[in-house]
Formats: C-alpha cells, sequence, structure tokens
C-alpha cells in the first residue's frame, strides 16, 4: 500500500480505520519501501508537520533516527531549526547534528529571527555558524559597500567586533572580498574620527586602529619627501612631487634649508576640516593656511644663514590631475630630483618597511616605495614574525629585494608577562616553571602537583613550548645573573618579544630592581 499510493495518504487511509499515529507508523515501517516513502514524501512536501511529528515520536529508534537523517539529507539548515524543539523533544536532534557535522549550527537556539537582527552578539552566533539568512545580511553589506556605501559594512564588523573580536576577525579574514572591502575603508583616514587618531609629533605620521585591533599607519611625507596632497587625482590624493618637505638653498658661503612641520599639517588633515569640500575649496583652504608659503613660520622651520631672506610666495600650479598645490619655494630656489624606487617582495603581505637609522617608516612590501637616494639598513617587520633587515643603496636604477620572513616561535615573555611582568618573579614562581617544564618532558603529572603545593599560576600564563634554556634563562633572572641571561638570547637560544609582541633582544632589567636578583 504504501508503495502505490505514497506515506502519506497511507497514513491518513489507516487513520480513518480507527488507528492512531504511532499504530499506523508501526504498521507501515515494516513494509519494504517503508524508508524510500517516507524520502520521497519528505522531499515532495507531501509529509507535513503532524506527520513528521509522528515519525520523529515513534518509540522505534529506528524509524526515529532514519526520519532524522533523511531530514539532515534533505532539508535545509534553516528548515532544521524551524522544528529544533520537536527534534530535540524525539532525541532527532543529536542524530541530525552529527550528520550535519557543523558544531556552531548545531548550537543555534532556531531558526534566525529578523527581529533580533540588531543584536550583534545575536547576529554574529549566526553569521558564525553559516546560517544562510543571517548570512544575506553580510552579503547586503557587501553589496551596498560596492555603491560607494560603507556605513552598513562598518556597521556589521563594528557590531560583530564588540561580540567578539577574535570570532569577526575570522569571519572578515575568510572572506576576502569582505576583508577586502573593509581594508579599503579603514586605510584612509578620512574615514576616521579625528579624536581616533594618534599623530607622531616628529614625522606626522598618522595611526589608528580599525575594529578588529589592526593598527594603521598613513605618512604625510613619504620616503622621498614629497608632501601628501588630498588634492590630487580627483580628489584620491596622492603625493605631490613639487610639494616637499624640506627645501634647501645656497648663495655663495650662505646656505638655508627649510623643514616642513609634517605633525601640524597631519592635524589639520585628521580635524575633517577638508571634509565635503570640492577640489578647488580644498585648495583654497591649505592655500590660506599659509602651508605653501616658506615665509609662515607656523608651518616651516628655517636654519642657516639665509633665514632673513624675504621669501616670495609659493608659485600656483602644481602637477597631477584634479588639482595640486603650488611649489613650496621662492624665486631663487631650485629643488633637484634625488630620489628612485625600491620595491621589497615578501611573503608577509601586511609587512612594513623601516629606516634602521632614524626609526622612520618607510612604506609597505610589495609596493613601490620612492626614496631619497644614499645608503640605508632597511628592516621589514610584522606582527608575529621575526624582524629581517639588510643594507639597501638608493642609486641611480630602481631596487627589487625579496625578503621572506618566518614566524616568531613560542617565548618566554609570554610566562613573565603572564605573571605580571619580571618585578613580580620570585623563586617560588621559577619552582613552579622548572615542575610545569620537567612534567611535560616525562609525562609526570607529579611535577605539577607538587608546583601547585607551592604557589599557583594560571596555564595561560606558559608558552606552548618550555626549552632547558628557558627554564635557565628565568633561573638567571631570579640569582640576578643578567650577564648569562642576556648571553642566552644573543646566542638566539631564547626568544623575547616587546610590549607590541615583536621580537627583542633586550631584557627588561630596570623592572627587576637596581639591586638584581630576587
Amino acid at each position: 500500500m504504501v508503495c502505490s499510493i505514497g506515506f502519506s495518504k497511507a497514513l491518513q487511509q489507516l487513520k480513518d480505520k480507527g488507528m492512531s499515529d504511532s499504530e499506523a507508523i508501526d504498521l507501515l515501517k515494516n513494509a519494504d519501501n517503508f524508508e524510500d516513502s517516507v524520502r520521497a514524501g519528505i522531499e515532495g512536501g507531501d509529509i507535513g508537520a503532524e506527520e513528521l511529528n509522528g515519525l520523529l515520536t515513534n518509540s522505534d529508534s529506528n524509524v526515529k533516527y532514519t526520519t532524522a537523517s533523511i531530514l539532515a539529507e534533505t532539508k535545509t539548515n534553516t528548515d532544521l531549526l524551524a522544528i529544533k524543539p520537536q527534534l530535540i523533544e524525539s532525541g532527532a536532534w543529536n542524530a541530525i547534528a552529527q550528520a550535519e557535522g557543523n558544531e556552531e549550527w548545531t548550537k543555534l537556539p532556531g531558526k534566525f529571527d529578523w527581529n533580533k537582527a540588531n543584536d550583534d552578539a545575536y547576529l554574529m552566533q549566526y553569521i558564525k555558524a553559516g546560517d544562510k539568512e543571517a548570512l544575506k545580511i553580510v552579503e547586503y553589506a557587501k553589496a551596498e559597500a560596492k555603491k560607494g556605501n560603507t556605513d552598513i559594512l562598518v556597521r556589521l564588523v563594528g557590531g560583530m567586533s564588540k561580540a567578539s573580536v577574535d570570532d569577526a576577525k575570522k569571519i572578515v579574514n575568510n572572506d576576502i572580498e569582505l576583508k577586502t572591502q573593509y581594508a579599503e575603508i579603514f586605510k584612509d583616514y578620512r574615514n576616521i574620527a579625528p579624536d581616533d587618531i594618534v599623530i607622531d609629533a616628529t614625522y606626522g605620521t598618522m595611526k589608528w586602529k580599525d575594529h578588529l585591533g589592526n593598527t594603521i599607519e598613513f605618512d604625510v611625507v613619504d620616503g622621498a619627501g614629497r608632501i601628501f596632497d588630498p588634492t590630487l587625482n580627483d580628489g584620491k590624493g596622492g603625493y605631490n612631487n613639487d610639494f616637499i618637505s624640506e627645501i634647501k638653498k645656497k648663495e655663495g658661503y650662505d646656505s638655508a634649508t627649510w623643514s616642513f612641520n609634517a605633525a601640524g599639517y597631519a592635524k589639520l588633515l585628521a580635524s575633517g576640516q577638508l571634509e565635503g569640500k570640492t577640489i578647488d575649496e580644498q585648495t583654497t583652504i591649505l592655500t590660506e593656511e599659509g602651508i605653501t608659503d616658506l615665509s609662515n613660520n607656523d608651518w616651516w622651520t628655517c636654519v642657516g644663514t639665509l633665514c632673513g631672506a624675504k621669501q616670495q610666495e609659493a608659485e600656483s600650479g602644481g602637477s597631477g590631475s584634479g588639482g595640486g598645490l603650488g611649489k613650496s619655494s621662492s624665486s631663487s630656489d631650485k629643488v633637484e630630483s634625488t630620489t628612485e624606487q625600491l620595491y621589497v617582495e615578501c611573503n608577509v603581505q601586511n609587512a612594513t618597511i623601516w629606516d634602521k637609522s632614524n626609526g622612520k617608516h618607510l612604506g609597505t612590501v610589495n609596493t613601490t616605495i620612492v626614496m631619497t637616494k644614499g645608503s640605508y639598513t632597511i628592516q621589514v617587520k610584522a606582527d608575529g614574525y621575526k624582524t629581517r633587515e639588510t643594507p639597501v643603496t638608493i642609486g641611480s636604477y630602481p631596487v627589487s629585494k625579496t625578503i621572506n620572513l618566518t614566524k616568531i616561535g613560542p617565548s618566554i615573555s609570554t610566562f613573565i608577562k603572564g605573571i605580571g611582568g619580571i618585578h613580580t618573579l620570585t623563586r617560588e614562581k621559577y619552582l613552579y616553571l622548572f615542575c610545569i617544564y620537567k612534567m611535560r618532558v616525562t609525562s609526570n603529572y607529579t611535577w605539577k602537583t607538587f608546583a601547585e603545593s607551592v604557589t599557583t599560576i594560571e596555564s595561560s600564563a606558559f608558552p606552548s613550548l618550555i626549552s632547558k634554556e628557558d627554564v635557565l634563562y628565568v633561573y638567571y633572572l631570579v640569582t640576578g645573573n643578567l650577564t648569562s641571561a642576556q648571553a642566552l638570547v644573543d646566542a638566539g637560544n631564547v626568544t623575547l618579544l616587546d610590549a607590541e609582541g615583536g621580537e627583542t633582544t633586550v631584557i627588561e632589567i630596570d623592572e627587576i630592581g637596581s639591586s638584581g636578583g630576587i
């Protein structure tokens, strides 16, 4: 009967004859084509909620789990979440969850509720689990960002970060389009609130953080000394070849050097004063501020015997499409181009390049950097990776370098930071570290039991790997033998991290105390 008319009709005919749901199912389950007819009914939509509930609550575990397996194979996650209470009540949810293989999805309370979409934690839970309804919000945010409306995408990532920064990072990093769009928004200082920008008092470098905790930097003066001009390239901005941060003049035995106030300029750009203005309006504001006038002491500092000479107003014009500030020079000044290109190829995309001699940020890897000709020692840095450096000579031709970084391994600094710093280090804490090391080496947990009889340290304070050199390093700190401790670091046997997570060879001696030792 099941084969000829289908499960739903067969069930209804038996119920019309006075059978209960369970009695009818107990009879039908013996048919050879029972599983096939249930599958066909679920796939075709013939089996409704009442019949489905009867199958899921049947006393026969084979009927219950056969139905659950068919549901897991044929129904969408949204459909299953809609009947999750019945599935849990019947005990079939575990079978579906196992068949689904998505641990995060099985934790969801039920079908996605659009009325709760503004709840950051609620939305995050569903996006993290890959719920199709919740992911529609992500796709909508990306589509709007393509049209220039980035507010929705910023609000989405910001909300996810409030719920969990770590989970938000994973979601953004696993979606290349979302990651790219978000990075594009936050790399432009004009999209950042002025109060969120920190400006270096010497170089004028702007720094800020995005919702994910990433630090972004922007130099108002590039490595070649060119000043950023927001009016270039149709308002997108660029470094102006005619707007130079250092002007030199020589007449006979007299000379002078004018240096630009990069930090003050960065504050002006970050203030939002130019926001919403046309290119011509921006040019007028910047010109009226006097930034191209060498005689304006607010913007230019002069050193030399010619500083008292009267300077003419900066020449109008400039270069680049869509605007351009004038030259920072007098009629007698002549600035010769002394720059060339540097390109550093690196396996870590977000690594940055620095001038070791003065600590100035030069740019990022895998991009072309314009630099003043001369000899440098450049450093390539990235969070979680060992810093590498190499000498570079910028001459008459472009220079290309390949510098690949390696990850920083487990560090004893994790332990020192975990206990609150070197100044909190005691003999008892050293003993605890030694016991944990011995426990890991011998697999004998008696060592840890003994350690906990002396003191207590959170497990998070221990790096994933502890070497005998790490233990010896801490012993030297405890006994005040800083020379031997430093020797282990200098020999590369112990890895130390600085406050920003980069590798360092400097021991925080000042925190130990003037007497040394503990």
